[in-house]
């Protein structure tokens, strides 16, 4: 019996919300522009410290009035404003979204007023070892759903009254990218028509912010937090805390143009893998993520010689760069621009993966990809090609974007799209 073919997938709409802009297009200019995202933040943790974090918050009317540490608020409003975005941007109509199916994640359960309420709210009494919650009558106690990361996923899925199924999944700062795999894979395999995908992020708060400095990761060795998260560079030493989220609408190519839809970027391949080094290290010789990238462009039939760019992790942590980008250079003999993103917005941690594939579709789309930011003495153990102007993305044939990431735990994910134009 032979394979069935298996259709091919479109993106035809594409939406984001982060600390540049409050959409996709107004965080493209922002960046182009050369603008980068941060500011200090001070965020008071469980034994009632006040803690410096560099951070980049989306604050806009959005979030206006909601405090940073307030995370489910923030995602649930970002989550719904970007969903509805990229619904409008491929001009559906509710008849025509109905079949949809909804893949959107979150690395993180959704951190509300009931932890402030309940953690920090409540001291624990002097020498205990311990943290002792109050009765739960005398605060808002959290629902179920507060407690999932697929709490992004129903709301969207509701709010947009589909009828395909919900997915939702979970892999750290790799979750947006696994995301938008598991809609394509949903597609491919001919389970449905469209699929709404994407993944949000709001991690200002005690719990997380604690986390990453104990782990010594975020970027607190340089004055200015927008010139903080430097990638490939000499004086990098971690990220900036980003926030965000990004929605993208996947459609088999039969359904668009049966709509008179046109896509603003065609998926080409796609695949994930693990890396089971550490936690927060990848192998220093990157060889699971060069496979990951080898069997996404097998999975394309694309050679890399026709790859224009590539969007790098780069999360500006010292190992994993140079991890990355011997990854990168093991499969590239002749290697490509590479950048990051994370020098602009932070690192958007869930969300990164959805916001970045974004930002790439934009990218093929217009034929222009920012360059690095941040970005003033390049280090040669990362290797070269880091540009700092932006990058002319050709058509014909060599004109392949490939998105990457990497997420603590190990969960890799490599996504190539090529321009929907010509």
């Amino acid at each position: 019996m032979s394979k069935p073919i298996r259709p091919e997938v479109w993106i035809t709409g594409a939406a984001a919300v982060t600390a540049l802009g409050d959409t996709l297009e107004s965080t493209c200019e922002a960046m182009f522009a050369g603008r980068t995202a941060g500011r200090w933040v001070d965020i008071v943790t469980s034994n009632g410290r006040s803690v410096r974090v560099p951070a980049a918050p989306v604050e806009n009317s959005l979030t206006a009035g909601m405090p940073l540490e307030s995370s489910c608020e923030r995602a649930d409003c970002m989550a719904l404003a970007v969903a509805h975005q990229a619904v409008a941007t491929a001009r559906l109509t509710r008849e025509q979204l109905a079949p949809a199916a909804v893949a959107f994640g979150s690395s993180k359960p959704s951190i509300g007023s009931w932890f402030l309420q309940a953690v920090l709210g409540h001291k624990p009494a002097e020498g205990s070892p311990k943290v002792v919650l109050p009765n739960p009558g005398s605060f808002e106690s959290p629902t179920w759903d507060m407690l999932t990361p697929q709490r992004a996923a129903v709301l969207v899925a509701d709010a947009l009254a589909v009828q395909g199924p919900i997915l939702s999944s979970v892999a750290a700062c790799s979750t947006g990218l696994h995301t938008f795999i598991r809609a394509v894979q949903w597609l491919r395999d001919g389970d449905g028509p469209i699929a709404i995908t994407g993944s949000v992020e709001s991690s200002l708060n005690p719990l997380f912010a604690s986390a990453f400095l104990q782990m010594r990761v975020l970027a607190v060795d340089h004055a200015e937090a927008a010139h903080g998260c430097r990638p490939f560079d000499r004086q990098r030493c971690g990220f900036v805390i980003g926030e965000g989220a990004a929605a993208l609408v996947l459609e088999t190519a039969e359904h668009a143009r049966a709509r008179g839809a046109w896509p603003l970027a065609i998926v080409a391949g796609y695949r994930m893998g693990a890396d089971p080094t550490g936690l927060a290290e990848l192998d220093a010789l990157g060889r699971p993520l060069a496979s990951a990238i080898r069997r996404c462009l097998a999975n394309a039939g694309v050679g890399p010689d026709e790859v224009a760019c590539i969007k790098a992790h780069g999360t500006a942590t010292v190992q994993n760069d140079v991890a990355e980008a011997a990854a990168i250079a093991s499969v590239f003999p002749q290697l490509p621009p590479v950048v990051s993103f994370k020098g602009y917005l932070g690192h958007t941690l869930g969300a990164s993966g959805a916001i970045e594939m974004a930002l790439c579709t934009q990218a093929v789309q217009c034929g222009m990809m920012p360059g690095n930011a941040n970005l003033t003495s390049p280090d040669p153990a990362c290797g070269g090609n880091h540009p700092t102007n932006p990058v002319a993305i050709p058509q014909g044939p060599a004109s392949h974007v490939l998105c990457l990431s990497a997420g603590f735990g190990g969960h890799l994910a490599a996504v190539l799209v090529r321009p929907g134009r010509g």
